[in-house]
């Protein structure tokens, strides 16, 4: 007696691996060490007083694994391809410069704590510049993209497509 093929069941495991991904938290695609020399002069009666700090710092790129949703992994079974919508790319660490190894250079005279301060975004905003630029977005992504696939291949998908959301200008 011939026995009908058993056709096998497939578990749906995309809420199952969105809730995998997200307990990722923040994954790093593109880690960039930076160093910036920021000055300021304060102009005085008989001389100025100039403040010269060398900030180091490491701005971290990737995603925020917390956004990604069901909809955003979607198999097509007629295909067998997986199609994976990853979160936009973007800084990960808002707190990326190192303060405890922030080099005084010059210190003439007495500054304040909010001159220090704007000292600081004043870096913060020379190394987002110098870092965070197209080339470097689009790096992160290529890394973020091929990360992707060898995680989804190592969970049994053969064909995997990954695309990165849009970045908010």
């Amino acid at each position: 007696m011939k026995h009908p093929k058993e056709k096998k069941a497939e578990v749906q495991r995309t809420p199952i691996l969105v809730t995998s991904l997200q307990e990722i938290g923040k994954w790093e695609f593109l880690a960039i060490e930076d160093d910036e020399i920021v000055d300021t002069i304060r102009k005085g009666i008989f001389d100025d007083d100039a403040l010269t700090r060398i900030y180091h710092g490491t701005i971290r790129i990737g995603v925020d694994m917390k956004k990604i949703r069901k909809k955003n992994i979607v198999y097509n079974e007629k295909d067998d391809i997986l199609t994976v919508n990853m979160p936009e790319v973007e800084l990960l660490n808002k707190k990326f410069i190192d303060e405890a190894n922030t080099d005084s250079y010059i210190e003439d005279g007495k500054w304040s704590e909010q001159a220090r301060k704007e000292l600081l975004h004043k870096a913060e905003q020379k190394m987002l510049n110098r870092c965070m630029t197209p080339a470097n977005i689009k790096n992160a992504e290529q890394n973020g993209k091929a990360a992707a696939q060898q995680l989804f291949k190592s969970l049994g998908y053969d064909n995997v497509e990954v695309s990165f959301a849009q970045r908010e200008s």
